[in-house]
């Protein structure tokens, strides 16, 4: 599984959808010759951060293999871990001009590593540069993020991922009326390219429709909020139990949470076996346009609303 995600990953910067701003700033950098040496990619799972540092690698002139080392810091995240990427920075490497280090998954990174990689941040020889990709900025030290060039990325409009959807279906040809509706499995993607084309490839195996609702449905249960969605669905009032949560929910999560909201709506019309359709079409209307002024407390107010539309009879609510 992750064929097609695989097969279609741009390799240049025009190839990269939905992501204009970020792309700019990156292409801006290349063609002035202005290439910060650290540079922080913040955004939601699934967004170009790791492509893009990928093809930033190359644009700066480390040959993808002999110049490139990309760090998992889930997995390799200690004070250890540092003093490696310490002892062979200043190392030029055979056949690359430029070394890059791309540390994915940076919020995992302890704050005594961080700490210690600050200076390597500050000081980086002429041939060195770092890319650090994580989804939740907010865990990482302050000096950290005062010593880089932060590109931020956003969760992918659903109109892009429906292109690249029927994009792929077509350069695959794949019979479109043997799949659900393009706009379906955009909706269900929550905003990642990656996650609509690992859906894409779920219902490439199967030409049962019966099973199309399940595979739609499975990829919203990743949020840690879904169990709030699915109350929401069901008709509870979330809001006594999720406030103090919602409370620290980062800003850069509020579109992806949106996302998993209209994505489970999506899956419940698929299944055609719902008891209160109603409810279902008001929630996803009240979440279907971002957050991007209001961010937040309009994401809040939504849900204030919402929750009264589930409390209330219809001669009850304001």
């Amino acid at each position: 599984m992750g064929w097609l995600y695989q097969k279609y990953r741009p390799k240049t910067f025009d190839e990269m959808l939905g992501q204009e701003t970020a792309v700019k700033q990156l292409k801006t950098m290349v063609s002035q010759k202005t290439v910060a040496h650290a540079v922080l990619m913040t955004g939601p799972s699934g967004c170009g951060k790791t492509t893009a540092a990928r093809i930033l690698a190359v644009e700066a002139g480390a040959h993808p293999t002999l110049g490139v080392t990309e760090i998992n810091c889930a997995l390799t995240n200690g004070v250890d871990a540092v003093r490696e990427i310490e002892s062979k920075s200043h190392l030029k490497p055979l056949g690359s001009t430029a070394k890059v280090f791309i540390l994915d998954e940076f919020h995992a990174v302890t704050g005594a590593a961080q700490r210690g990689l600050l200076k390597l941040l500050e000081d980086t020889p002429a041939h060195l540069y770092f890319i650090l990709c994580t989804t939740n900025p907010e865990k990482l030290e302050k000096p950290v993020v005062t010593r880089c060039v932060n590109i931020k990325f956003d969760n992918m409009p659903v109109a892009v991922l429906k292109r690249l959807v029927e994009k792929v279906i077509a350069e695959e040809g794949l019979d479109p009326s043997k799949l659900p509706e393009s706009a379906l499995i955009a909706q269900a993607a929550d905003g990642s390219a990656r996650k609509a084309l690992v859906i894409l490839e779920q219902l490439i195996t199967t030409d049962r429709p019966s099973e199309w609702h399940g595979i739609l449905e499975t990829v919203s249960q990743d949020s840690d909020f879904f169990p709030m969605v699915r109350d929401m669905y069901a008709g509870k009032f979330v809001l006594s139990q999720w406030g103090p949560k919602l409370k620290d929910l980062p800003e850069s999560e509020v579109e992806s949470l949106r996302m998993c909201i209209l994505s489970y709506g999506c899956s419940i019309l698929c299944s055609g076996r719902i008891s209160n359709q109603d409810r279902v079409v008001e929630i996803m209307d009240a979440f279907k346009d971002p957050f991007f002024s209001s961010k937040k407390p309009g994401f809040v107010l939504q849900l204030v609303k919402v929750a009264e539309y589930n409390y209330y009879s219809p001669n009850q609510r304001r």
